[in-house]
């Protein structure tokens, strides 16, 4: 695809140029793509923010050109450096650009380009938009967790970028503690992460959720960076509520939200919107009364699983987010309040508990992070696991009756990996791997999906595997 324009080519400012780039896939005919420009206080010459796409190798139609929109985004210092929360100060301004590519044909090439002429432009690249429901061929997922770019993570990033020229991945997830951290060095942590991942996220979505992290300035290099993501449709959660925060208060909200790949329903959500509470307050060192939003998050997952229970095309549901409800280390993520508030609420409001809510609406898979290992579960409710549920070597698990539990927190972080106490080991802990690792879900129809765990360090290994199996 030769992109035209008819606007006249000026002189580019390197800092005006589009980089950064990366994907988020928001329904069957749409795929959102976010990037980043310097900030000026004469921003944008061109005016606009613009994607244009077309098919690869088809010179017509005319390429689609969708206009986009900016924000500014205040670049805090980081906690560490200044101990300030909700009021830190700012390093400097950059400017986060967000377009949709809209009307796509399923399972078809698109070559892309962002920015505008005045400015100027990205390189060109592809992706390929999603398939359609009745496609017979298996959708793979990586998933990945508390992951950055320092050198506990070197081989985790390369091995991604081998999946991605093997075609053997459609989608990135990653489930929280981005980069560690973004707003580290005042901010050239989370540029540093980005570059380094755009060879993947600019070719295949690459989805995300919160987690403790992405915590400093209440989640604001979160909310901007990845504003690409999806959000609730319906008010008043599709924006994030006032009492959070000037910096972040009234934003389009991708703390949780849902989306459909193939078969698949996935849900993200913010388990940091349960903890906090537990943990900010006025009298804390944070000096702030964290509001409790669980209820306001709760009562929209709620409406998206009851919707979704209605959709005939949806036959897995997935849901990942940052924090365990059960996990096999020596902490008080795993044993204490903070699993605790997941699975059950926070005190006084119990009603906003997941772990119900799992049960009822039959997730299939709960994919965490925060624990720096891996650690698979066997199908659990209320600290009880039916064997009927899962074969003697627990790799099979046949019409569960329970969501299957998955921390995938080894992708590399600079805190190094979590140990298991032989003390603490769960009951229906079925497989523990301390080493740097991602996961693969490979979804093969409407009843068998199968999971594998991808040791990173020297060649890579099969960690785990197992498969889910369900009767139509």
């Amino acid at each position: 695809m030769l992109f035209m324009s008819s606007l006249i080519v000026v002189s580019v400012s390197a800092s005006l140029a589009p980089r950064h780039i990366h994907l988020a896939t928001l329904n069957k005919t749409a795929t959102s793509v976010t990037y980043t420009t310097d900030w000026s206080d004469k921003p944008f010459i061109g005016g606009i923010s613009l994607v244009e796409y077309g098919q690869v190798d088809v010179s017509y139609p005319p390429t689609t050109t969708n206009c986009g929109f900016n924000n500014t985004f205040q670049v805090p210092i980081a906690y560490d450096e200044t101990s300030e929360f909700i009021y830190a100060n700012i390093s400097h301004n950059l400017t986060i650009h967000e377009a949709i590519m809209t009307d796509l044909i399923p399972s078809t090439e698109y070559s892309y380009r962002v920015g505008n002429d005045v400015d100027g432009w990205s390189s060109t690249f592809t992706f390929r938009s999603l398939p359609t429901t009745d496609d017979p061929s298996p959708v793979t997922f990586a998933l990945v967790g508390d992951w950055g770019i320092h050198d506990n993570s070197a081989t985790t990033l390369p091995a991604l970028e081998n999946e991605l020229k093997s075609n053997s991945i459609d989608a990135v997830i990653h489930v929280g503690d981005i980069a560690y951290d973004m707003d580290l060095i005042r901010g050239k942590v989370g540029d540093d992460f980005m570059e380094a991942i755009e060879p993947i996220a600019s070719a295949i979505p690459y989805m995300a959720c919160p987690g403790n992290h992405e915590f400093n300035y209440n989640f604001t290099a979160f909310t901007h960076r990845f504003s690409g993501l999806p959000h609730p449709s319906t008010p008043p959660y599709d924006k994030i509520p006032a009492s959070l925060g000037t910096n972040v208060g009234g934003k389009k909200n991708n703390w949780f939200y849902s989306f459909d790949f193939k078969n698949v329903h996935f849900v993200s959500l913010s388990t940091e919107l349960v903890v906090d509470i537990l943990d900010v307050t006025n009298t804390s060192r944070y000096g702030f009364n964290y509001p409790d939003l669980t209820t306001f998050q709760h009562d929209w997952l709620t409406q998206d699983l009851k919707s979704n229970s209605l959709n005939p095309e949806t036959e897995w549901l997935i849901v990942y987010s940052h924090r365990p409800m059960y996990c096999s280390c020596n902490d008080d993520d795993c044993d204490g309040d903070h699993a605790d508030a997941v699975r059950n609420g926070v005190p006084g409001n119990t009603a906003a508990g997941l772990e119900q809510t799992f049960k009822k609406y039959g997730v299939d898979i709960y994919v965490s992070g925060h624990m720096h290992m891996y650690e698979r579960l066997l199908p659990v409710f209320q600290n009880v696991s039916d064997p009927l549920d899962y074969s003697p070597d627990m790799r099979t698990m046949t019409n569960p009756s329970a969501p299957v539990h998955i921390i995938t927190g080894a992708g590399g972080n600079p805190e190094g990996t979590d140990g298991f106490p032989n003390t603490t080991t769960l009951p229906f802990s079925a497989v523990r791997a301390p080493e740097w690792s991602y996961s693969k879900m490979i979804v093969h129809n409407a009843t068998h999906l199968h999971w594998q765990q991808i040791g990173v360090a020297g060649e890579s290994e099969l960690v785990d595997t197992m498969w889910i199996v369900k009767d139509i």
